[in-house]
């Protein structure tokens, strides 16, 4: 199992434990301020609101991060791609020139 998962696992478990033994607690009613109005409602809601906004910020950072990886990763491979290919076709014209020095010496021998 890899460490992010163990962790993650981890984290969840650790999670769900803490709200079971403190179910009471969350399940009791506040008054929460959210700057534009009052709401009453269970500390319970609004905590694992807060985590679920807090965990999806999360993920699309991490999309948008795995994104701009892998659009790096294609443009550095073509990039690669594109040199190799320089270099095969600059290879291929040395033996050609090489070649085409031999015949040529071969030929002078000859006469």
């Amino acid at each position: 199992m890899r460490l992010r998962t163990l962790l993650l696992l981890v984290v969840f478990v650790t999670t769900a434990a803490l709200l079971f033994i403190n179910r009471q607690m969350f399940s009791a009613r506040a008054n929460i301020n959210f700057l534009f109005g009052t709401i009453e409602m269970p500390i319970g809601v609004a905590a694992l609101g807060l985590l679920a906004v807090v965990i999806l910020v999360f993920a699309i950072y991490v999309g948008i991060w795995q994104g701009t990886v892998l659009m790096d990763y294609r443009r550095q491979s073509k990039e690669l791609q594109a040199q190799r290919r320089l270099a095969d076709d600059a290879e291929a014209s040395r033996f050609t020139e090489l070649s085409a020095l031999l015949r040529e010496e071969m030929s002078k021998l000859d006469k």
